[in-house]
């Protein structure tokens, strides 16, 4: 009887590990269908021309910033390039570990969401809250 039970609770264990693999392919399927080509930006119709959108295309390493973004910060678009880096290099000191810490935890899907408050430098050396 002993066997018996252990081999229950051993095969309970099995299917829930499974269950967690097959929902985990679900989450990468449902993810790979929302990817868009390179260089391809899904239309965000009126209220997107009302957003300040920042957007990192990983593959590419490059970054898309809306013109709202860039007058919001006081900022042009030359002299914001397109390069990653430049925008975490705006990040105050203070609040930089905290949101390189919450990228790699996204980046590493320790997280669903991303979400992160934090001062950016604008254009005229100022601070503005970002989120």
């Amino acid at each position: 009887m002993k066997d018996e039970q252990k081999t229950k609770v051993q095969l309970i264990e099995e299917l829930t590990k499974l269950h967690q693999r097959v929902e985990g392919l679900e989450t990468n399927r449902t993810q790979e269908k929302n990817i868009l080509p390179r260089g391809e930006r899904r239309p965000l119709g009126p209220l997107g021309e009302a957003m300040a959108i920042w957007d990192w295309d990983l593959q590419e390493g490059k970054v898309y910033v809306s013109d709202l973004f860039l007058e919001v910060l006081g900022f042009s678009r030359v002299k914001y390039g397109d390069d990653p880096a430049g925008g975490f290099n705006l990040i105050h000191l203070e609040n930089r570990p905290r949101v390189e810490k919450k990228v790699s935890d996204y980046l590493q899907r320790k997280m669903d969401r991303y979400f992160v408050e934090y001062r950016l430098r604008c254009g005229d050396g100022g601070y503005k809250f970002l989120g």
